[in-house]
């Protein structure tokens, strides 16, 4: 299930009669008016019936089998690499903040182990303690694209925490920076199925520091918060740029949030890359998820 944007309010769900449902949604058939048992009348009446209550209480409910692309991005890396035969065994996580992404990888692909990296020490300590496996390691270093030393802006949002300054009165510190290029021929590392790059703005530099690895990388998902403004941050454009000569294909967009600014609008939105989908001319490969509401 997916939440829709607006909370969905405390304590049980609704009687019947609250849900202001159409009477027709509510009249069952009779048993003996259906064949085979249930009978598709009433299962389909029902079906209607617990997708009401679960929507009035501020929840859509999916089928997973017909989840379009686009909404769950570990849900969509799990699928694509059956069907594009990419096993995921090593996953990198840049910015893992509280481990939240680490976590779920862990949990959805039980055979891979997670790389983890995260330079702000209070993220860092609580990154280690949430998370506790023999799968999973964690390093308190920025990723960028030189071995160097950096300034981390330690902004009022701790997910907010980046090189690149957004509080103008943020407190700043000294980390270690490492490219990933260097990280992986260090631990010989020499290939990466899943890397997740969340850094505030600093996903490209991050990249750019991969220029090696990347070509033995089968998923890139990474944070943009424009089509094509460099002002701030990373834009589609460039990250689409930058991986498509890698053999890295966009696949969809994913909305964090939108916020409403000064001068405009201002998104958080993330993107998905694959390794081999877009030579599509030559694969026999359907890439679309039915958007039937089950």
């Amino acid at each position: 299930m997916a939440s829709k944007r607006r909370k969905a309010g405390a304590g049980c769900l609704p009687d019947i009669e609250s849900l202001g449902c159409q009477r027709s949604l509510l009249r069952m058939p009779d048993i003996e008016s259906t064949r085979g048992g249930f009978g598709r009348g009433r299962l389909s009446a029902l079906k209607n019936l617990m997708r009401a209550m679960v929507e009035s209480r501020g929840y859509y409910l999916w089928h997973k089998a017909v989840l379009p692309y686009g909404v769950d991005y570990m849900r969509d890396i799990s699928e694509l690499s059956k069907t594009f035969e990419l096993p995921i065994k090593t996953v990198f996580d840049v910015g893992a903040h509280f481990g939240e992404t680490s976590q779920r990888a862990l949990n959805i692909f039980p055979g891979c182990r997670v790389v983890a990296f995260e330079p702000a020490p209070e993220s860092f300590k609580r990154l280690t303690t949430n998370i506790s496996c023999s799968r999973f390691a964690a390093h308190p270093i920025a990723l960028s694209d030189a071995d160097r030393s950096g300034v981390l802006h330690l902004n009022r949002n701790d997910l907010r925490h980046s090189l690149l300054q957004f509080d103008s009165d943020a407190p700043t510190i000294e980390v270690n920076c490492r490219s990933i290029d260097s990280f992986c021929e260090e631990q010989g590392i020499t290939s990466i199925d899943v890397l997740k790059i969340d850094t505030e703005g600093h996903d490209i530099a991050v990249l750019r520091g991969a220029s090696r690895m990347l070509a033995n990388t089968s998923f890139v998902y990474s944070e943009f918060f424009h089509l094509n403004d460099e002002s701030q941050g990373a834009n589609l454009f460039d990250l689409h740029s930058l991986l498509y000569p890698h053999g890295l294909s966009f696949v969809a967009a994913y909305t964090d949030s939108i916020e409403r600014t000064s001068l405009g609008s201002f998104a958080v939105m993330n993107a998905l890359f694959i390794r081999g989908c877009a030579s599509a001319s030559t694969s026999s490969v359907t890439y679309s998820h039915s958007t039937e509401h089950e």
